[in-house]
């Protein structure tokens, strides 16, 4: 009986010793690796991190996502942007990242141009963490994304939630670009006047402008004119001549964009529609100087 007893509290004593042991190891581990941390000595700091995951892990003990996270800004700071991105892909994986993670991937995956990559990083930032500051920082570049992706439904989604940038040509010009790509023509004509109210020399307002009221001018003459060749009477012509009133006002007004464009930038493809222009208005003189410029 007493040396059963004796066993038991043998056992634990060993037990306690064992579990002291391993918190010990923790602390100082870690402790450790935060003291190195704080003096500047990232690569030691590194290094004690990945001793004290690898103990977890061996144990099969859960690490926990603030340790890859630490262990992350270590490589970080010690240059090491490889096991950087290991440990806070670890933390993004056992879903315990924190939004500075998120934005260090995203910075990564633009560095070296990993389109796809970057808004897998910035989605989640923005879906997870929307009012955290790398979210609000990021939120521009995620919306630039959505064009480049060919996703402009995300582009069109963040517009809201950003107006700091309301005013900024570059994000405003690519507003109007996402609101083309999904067909919105209403919100593309407010859009590109209200660029070209801040931002007269904008040329994607400029061409939005001139190529919406060459083909309002466009299609009422062709329409107009059909309906007049098919039913020639004196009733229809007064009609024919009120419409094409309108078709030459609206040709007007993109003579005066192209014009403008033309001076930013002598481009055949702006020569092309100031020739059909000056054609439309029987001016030859400006039609053959335009026609010598086409391509």
């Amino acid at each position: 009986m007493k040396n059963e007893i004796r066993f038991k509290w043998y056992s634990l004593v060993v037990l306690f010793l064992f579990s002291a042991c391993g918190s010990t190891s923790k602390i100082s581990l870690e402790s450790s690796a935060d003291e190195q941390m704080a003096a500047s000595q990232y690569q030691k700091a590194l290094s004690l991190y990945e001793q004290r995951i690898a103990e977890l892990e061996q144990s099969g003990q859960t690490v926990s996502g603030y340790l890859y996270e630490k262990a992350g800004k270590a490589a970080l700071n010690a240059g090491d942007t490889v096991k950087c991105e290991q440990h806070f892909k670890l933390a993004v994986y056992h879903e315990q990242a924190s939004p500075f993670i998120y934005y260090q991937l995203a910075v990564f995956y633009q560095t070296s141009g990993n389109i796809s990559k970057e808004m897998m990083a910035l989605e989640p930032l923005e879906l997870k963490f929307p009012e955290s500051e790398e979210a609000i920082v990021m939120r521009p570049r995620l919306f630039q994304l959505g064009l480049i992706s060919d996703q402009p439904e995300i582009s069109l989604k963040l517009w809201p939630s950003m107006p700091e940038m309301h005013n900024n040509e570059l994000i405003l010009t690519d507003y109007l670009r996402a609101n083309q790509k999904v067909g919105l023509e209403d919100s593309c004509n407010k859009i590109s006047l209200r660029i070209l109210r801040l931002y007269p020399d904008n040329t994607v307002a400029l061409e939005w402008q001139a190529k919406r009221h060459y083909n309002l001018a466009e299609d009422r003459y062709q329409r107009e004119m059909k309906i007049y060749e098919a039913n020639k009477t004196h009733r229809h012509y007064k009609k024919l001549l009120g419409e094409l009133e309108l078709s030459t006002e609206d040709m007007k007004q993109s003579l005066h964009y192209f014009s403008k464009l033309w001076k930013l930038n002598p481009d055949p493809v702006y020569a092309t529609y100031l020739h059909n222009i000056y054609a439309r208005f029987g001016d030859e003189k400006m039609a053959a100087f335009y026609r010598k410029r086409m391509k």
